[in-house]
């Protein structure tokens, strides 16, 4: 199991579902997980497509590879592209992966 699936299970399991919204790519469950708003995907493409957004109480501390992906391709600008295929992925890893580590215990003790 990946760090984004686990999350997204602990998020599904311990979060409040606040509604679920259909895009044109899909479905997506919005969920209130302690102090965060999370977007989930509920038909990844890849395990790395399941947490779409994070925002907290000061703003958006995550958006997934293929938002960062598509932002960078209505801009234009060719270095946030490049950025997007080979940076993202590890930043977003590793932001994940704190993410589950902050609040797997503080889902469990409550």
């Amino acid at each position: 199991m990946s760090v984004y699936e686990a999350f997204a299970r602990l998020v599904k399991e311990k979060g409040r579902k606040l509604k679920t919204i259909k895009s044109l790519i899909g479905t997506k469950t919005i969920y209130k997980f302690f102090d965060l708003i999370i977007s989930i995907d509920n038909e990844p493409f890849s395990p790395e497509d399941l947490i779409v957004a994070i925002d907290d109480e000061k703003g958006t501390i995550f958006l997934s590879c293929n938002i960062v992906r598509g932002l960078a391709w209505v801009s234009g600008d060719p270095q946030l592209l490049m950025d997007s295929f080979f940076i993202c992925p590890a930043i977003s890893h590793l932001v994940i992966l704190n993410l589950y580590k902050k609040y797997l215990i503080k889902a469990y003790i409550q």
